[in-house]
């Protein structure tokens, strides 16, 4: 499972993390299977990299929304809060 304690930098590029596991599917299951995909959001050119990614292959994608409105920061394993490359704590907000 990919989650924000072991990427490589922070940010939002969920079109990358969709190729990431299809690769990975490719390698392990002949390119099938399901992928789960988590989000508060995704920017048009993020929903346009991921269909560009899924054209032609057999694994299938759910989008879960998660969030809220208002927004609220996001715990870490080691009890910390997610925070953006200034040092302030990312606060997600569920795009409606």
């Amino acid at each position: 499972a990919l989650k924000p304690s072991i990427m490589p930098e922070p940010g939002q590029r969920a079109a990358l993390a969709v190729r990431q596991a299809l690769d990975l599917l490719e390698q392990g299951a002949q390119g099938r299977g399901r992928l789960l995909l988590l989000t508060s959001e995704l920017s048009e050119p993020e929903r346009q990299g991921i269909r560009s990614a899924l054209e032609h292959r057999a694994a299938r994608l759910a989008v879960l929304g998660v969030g809220t409105p208002k927004g609220a920061p996001v715990q870490q394993e080691d009890g910390s809060f997610l925070k953006d490359d200034q040092g302030g704590i990312l606060l997600p907000r569920l795009a409606e």
